[in-house]
């Protein structure tokens, strides 16, 4: 997405006897970013629930949040809770 998007009002008018147009423009870019990214988020959870291979599952929330750059990767985190000390978690990673 580039550029502003507005959204606009058009209300007729009359001024004077002459008829005219006010027309009434709220910025909605910001709106049209979050639910984009709204969008996106449910699609990840409607794969969770309908994925079942691991590969195919990371491959598709790579795709769906592509313009975001983000790559799920493996890590390895010592966690002292745990009695192994080690505990292998994915992590979504914003690039």
């Amino acid at each position: 997405m580039g550029g502003k998007y507005f959204f606009n009002f058009f209300l007729p008018i009359e001024i004077e006897g002459e008829k005219r147009c006010l027309v009434i423009a709220q910025e909605i870019t910001e709106l049209r970013r979050l639910n984009k990214l709204l969008r996106e988020l449910l699609e990840v959870n409607e794969s969770i629930v309908r994925i079942r291979d691991r590969e195919e599952l990371v491959k598709r929330i790579e795709e769906i949040l592509s313009d975001y750059s983000a790559k799920i990767v493996e890590k390895l985190l010592r966690e002292n809770v745990w009695k192994s000390g080690m505990v292998k978690k994915r992590m979504v990673s914003f690039v």
